[in-house]
């Protein structure tokens, strides 16, 4: 994991609530981007535990966040619930069939890792990136609209499994 200010979401619990610490982890992803204070020096790094799916309300987006930048980046990394940041625990964020990740203007210099997205239905993109992003050992099913996964510019998608999909 890069050094950066740690976070953590537990899905199961589906509430806007929490600190976004183990003991008290936030209740869903959209709330714990709402909530982070962004560390403009380090950026932050954000643990979505395999205990639960984040199912979504609506497009996550950072417009509370604010602009990731190199030097400060923005992670989204699956982890146990039981482990640490970055253990290969999976966390699966489900798009209700009508809402994915990031699917307006991608924002730049965010990694996502170890996470399953799926069911984001018409929408127009289940994951959309900007420039210098990643995708990383990620699964991404089960939606429509024009491409599962849409990077832009000098992005990156590696071990990446995308499946039943119509875009």
């Amino acid at each position: 994991m890069p050094k950066c200010t740690s976070y953590e979401v537990n899905p199961a619990l589906g509430t806007n609530s929490g600190t976004g610490t183990h003991a008290d982890p936030f209740g869903n992803l959209q709330y714990a981007v709402d909530t982070i204070v962004r560390d403009s020096v380090n950026g932050d790094c954000v643990s979505v535990w395999d205990t639960g799916v984040n199912t979504l309300a609506l497009d996550v987006h950072l417009a509370g966040y604010g602009a990731p930048t190199p030097t400060a980046p923005l992670s989204i990394v699956g982890m146990t619930s039981t482990g640490v940041p970055g253990d290969g625990g999976v966390g699966v964020i489900d798009g209700a069939g009508l809402y994915g990740l990031f699917t307006g203007i991608g924002p730049q210099y965010v990694l996502l890792k170890n996470m399953h997205v799926r069911n984001w239905g018409t929408a127009n993109y289940g994951v959309r990136l900007g420039h210098y992003s990643m995708v990383l050992d990620c699964e991404v099913h089960d939606g429509g609209g024009l491409s599962a996964i849409y990077l832009e510019g000098v992005s990156e998608a590696s071990h990446v499994y995308v499946h039943d999909c119509s875009g």
